[in-house]
């Protein structure tokens, strides 16, 4: 010993076959919960990309010209009793009246009546 220090004898450490299978059991379950934790964050994170997207492709479909809003809005131009502005344009060119009957409407009422009645 050169150099001052007294000799350390190594040390073996002995650990029972049933702390040890208890020890594996606790390292796998760790590892099966991390695995599972991991699993349902990427599920989670597709299933919000798949909503995303069908968002996306409904608000896209919405406003093209075979969506569904060019169509509510007529209807309720119709509704309220206005002409669309095309055809508003078409009417005061060859000045035409502007008077719109509001069927629409009272095709409405009527229908709330006898909804009402049942």
């Amino acid at each position: 010993m050169a150099s001052g220090f007294p000799a350390i004898a190594p040390v073996l450490r002995v650990v029972p076959e049933a702390a040890l299978q208890a020890q594996e059991r606790a390292a796998d379950q760790k590892q099966e919960e991390t695995n599972q934790a991991t699993l349902t964050a990427q599920t989670a994170s597709q299933l919000a990309g798949y909503i995303r997207e069908q968002f996306t492709t409904m608000k896209n479909h919405r406003n093209t010209s075979a969506g569904w809003n060019e169509r509510l809005l007529s209807a309720l131009r119709m509704f309220n009793g206005q002409y669309d502005p095309g055809k508003l344009q078409a009417i005061r060119q060859f000045q035409g009246s502007e008077v719109y009957a509001h069927l629409v409407a009272m095709k409405c009422r009527g229908t709330t009546s006898l909804l009402r009645d049942i």
